[in-house]
Parts: structure tokens; C-alpha cells; sequence
């Protein structure tokens, strides 16, 4: 029996696409005879797909899960089954190129195109997913090298973008895919921020992507965590039609939450940025001749601003439909470079973007509840700027 939670790094799932992986692992486990043991993940139907609920449904129903307590159907009518492991059985020596260690999706569909169900192009998302499950249980099993899949997608593929963006997904969330799972997909001509495309899709997935009530929606902001004093994304957006259901982000605000009522909510925004390091870099880059018209930047504060979004048109985390804007909390997985002073020693380090904005809220010493902000996104913890921060250019910088 093999541990779902030894391979995800936890005990929930953070979409569906980590969710649709671990079906896929279970899968490939069945075809090895063996078990995937999901007894203690945290399952949350109501994120889930109902054809992914279903294929849930068919494994645990073959004994490919074990569930603990939550004892399956016995049998499942019409179960899906999305792929047909047999045909990795059938074909394992020759899955992948350049020594097993890269899939070249346009030279799968060509090499396997007598294999219609397999490599249809309404399909190949399912197909892709299952072999990337099965390399990667083939590394964590130390079956394989611990070597990254390389997963090329090239030509008209890219556009089709089911074929690999639940990989894309998988790769921002799980270190195991993160570490082993390399996507080479050239996006230089995608019209659309790939990661708000991933964002979007979780949303259709999950069946969260139409109209919400409101009092459905100050559900979802209790739910969420969303409540008076928290610090959070507010997300703009525009151009949404027919062609283009989810349209394209226009902005994103830092924003603190002062009040909910049964309408809307009141909060600030604050336009943090830079760290006080980097308005230096900002300033010494001006020619000398000229700096002094920008004597001002040396002690300017992010700018605030008092306002206020109507829940009709507020979209929250992944329930919304069409609205203007929405609010999600700060990714966990996001990272960034900021130039910052450690111990005295002023240096560009890489930290969470969590991290990040506290440290940039800490340093410019604006008001929000530090407390609050550590128990939603550090489990209470310290956070960076608590062990190595330092208001940093006190008197601005040198003339």
C-alpha cells in the first residue's frame, strides 16, 4: 500500500487538479496490484468535478483506494474510467524519448495514432496525466532516475491548453512535480496570463463558475477566512464576452479589510511595492544631474485609498461568474525577489510573496493586524520580516 499523503506532502488537497493526479496515482498503483492509501486525505466534494467524483468512485469501487472508515459503493454503474492502464503495461518501453526521460506530445500522437482512444485529441489531457502519474510514482518508488520528465508541447497543441494545464497546476502546487515534472511549452504567443487561466479553469472545474446570491457569498467570505482586519488580493478584470468567459486581469490591489456588511465591503488599499532598498536602487539610478526633481521619492509612503465593492459585482476566491473584480487570499505558492537588509548587509533574497507584503506593510509601518495576518497565512508563526526585518533607509538615501 502506497501513502497518498507521503506523495502530495499533505493531507488536503489544494484543487482539483492535485485531487485528479492522486486518482491517476491510484490507477497506476491498481495496475501494479497494489493500493493507494487516501485514509487520510481531507476530500472536499463540493471543490470537486462530478466526473472526477465518479472516477473516484470507480477506483475505490476496484480496490485501487483505501478509504479507512469512509467505506465506498461496492459496485459503481457507469463508472469512468479515463485510461486504460494496460497501455502503459503494453507499451512502457516506448512512452517516452531521450532515455526515458522526455514526452514529446506531438511524437506520442504520431507514434500512437493507431491508438485513436488513447490519443484523441479529446483525450490526450486524460492520457498525459496518467503517464506523468506514472513516471513520477516510478521516481518516487526509485524505479526510475530522479531526473525530471521533460512534458514538450509544441505547434497547435499549445493552444490546446487541457493537454497540459493541469500539469501547470501540479507544478506550482506540488513539490514532487515541481522537482521531477518539467513543462516546455512555448506561451510566448498565449494571449492570456497563463496562471489566471489555471485559476479560471480550477473554478470551471469545481463547478463554481456562475451566479452566486449574496448571502451565498458572505458565506463563502466566512468560509474563506475573509473577515474584518485581514489583508488580501482584490483582483480587476475586464473584457468578458461570449469568446472570452473569464476576460483578462486589468489589476490586483493589496487590500485590508475594514468592514463587511450585508452589501459590500469597506476596506483600504495600499500600493505596496517596492521595499525601501529598492526605492533606493530607484533613486541612485536617476542621473545626478536630475535627482534632485525626485527628492520626494527618498520619504514617500504607499499611497492609501478608502473603498468600497458591492457583492454583486465581487467575485470570492474561485466562486464567480462574471464580476468586475474578485478577492482571493495570497497565494502560497508564489515567489519573489526582493532587495531587503538582513543583519546589516543589504541583499536581493527570494521569499514567499506572503513573506513579502508583510514585510513591505512592517517596513513602511502601515496599520493592520499582524496577528491576524500570521494565523491565516503562517499558522501563527513568525514570519520573515519578525526574525530579519529592519525599517531598513531611515533617513532615505544619499544625495
Amino acid at each position: 500500500m502506497i501513502s497518498c499523503r507521503d506523495i502530495i506532502g499533505r493531507t488536503v488537497f489544494e484543487s482539483y487538479s492535485e485531487f485528479y493526479f492522486a486518482l491517476c496515482i491510484s490507477a497506476e498503483c491498481l495496475r501494479r496490484g497494489t493500493t493507494l492509501d487516501m485514509s487520510e486525505m481531507v476530500i472536499d466534494p463540493s471543490r470537486l468535478p462530478e466526473n472526477h467524483i465518479q472516477y473516484f468512485k470507480y477506483l475505490a469501487s476496484k480496490g485501487a483506494l483505501y478509504l479507512g472508515t469512509n467505506v465506498p459503493e461496492k459496485v459503481i454503474d457507469g463508472g469512468v474510467l479515463y485510461f486504460d492502464t494496460d497501455f502503459i503495461t503494453e507499451n512502457e518501453d516506448s512512452l517516452f524519448e531521450n532515455r526515458g526521460t522526455l514526452l514529446d506530445v506531438n511524437n506520442f500522437i504520431q507514434h500512437f495514432r493507431s491508438s485513436t482512444t488513447v490519443v484523441s485529441i479529446t483525450n490526450m489531457g486524460n492520457t498525459v496525466m496518467h503517464l506523468v502519474a506514472h513516471y513520477l510514482l516510478g521516481v518516487f518508488m526509485g524505479e526510475f532516475p530522479k531526473v525530471p520528465l521533460r512534458v514538450k508541447v509544441e505547434g497547435m497543441n499549445v493552444k490546446n491548453t487541457y493537454i497540459y494545464i493541469n500539469l501547470l497546476s501540479l507544478v506550482k502546487t506540488l513539490e514532487i512535480a515541481d522537482k521531477y515534472l518539467a513543462l516546455d511549452v512555448d506561451l510566448s504567443d498565449y494571449k492570456q496570463d497563463i496562471d489566471y487561466n489555471v485559476f479560471c479553469n480550477n473554478s470551471f472545474m469545481s463547478g463554481n463558475h456562475h451566479l452566486w446570491s449574496i448571502s451565498e457569498k458572505l458565506g463563502f467570505l466566512k468560509k474563506d477566512g475573509f473577515c474584518e482586519g485581514a489583508i488580501c488580493i482584490l483582483w480587476e478584470r475586464k473584457g468578458i464576452n461570449n469568446s472570452n468567459p473569464i476576460g483578462k486581469l486589468t489589476g490586483a490591489k493589496v487590500i485590508r479589510i475594514n468592514e463587511i456588511t450585508a452589501k459590500g465591503i469597506y476596506c483600504t488599499s495600499f500600493a505596496v511595492n517596492k521595499t525601501k532598498e529598492e526605492v533606493l536602487e530607484d533613486y541612485n539610478s536617476i542621473d545626478e544631474s536630475s535627482r534632485y526633481l525626485f527628492a520626494d521619492l527618498k520619504y514617500s509612503k504607499p499611497h492609501q485609498a478608502d473603498l468600497y465593492y458591492d457583492l454583486v459585482e465581487l467575485g470570492i476566491e474561485s466562486h464567480f461568474y462574471e464580476e468586475s473584480q474578485f478577492i482571493t487570499k495570497i497565494d502560497r505558492f508564489s515567489k519573489v525577489i526582493k532587495k531587503v537588509t538582513i543583519d546589516g548587509k543589504m541583499s536581493s533574497i527570494e521569499m514567499s510573496e506572503r513573506d513579502a507584503i508583510y514585510w513591505l506593510l512592517c517596513q513602511y509601518n502601515l496599520e493592520f493586524n499582524q496577528t491576524l495576518y500570521k494565523r491565516m497565512y503562517n499558522k501563527g508563526n513568525p514570519m520573515l520580516w519578525d526574525l530579519h526585518g529592519s525599517i531598513g533607509i531611515e533617513e532615505g538615501v544619499e544625495d
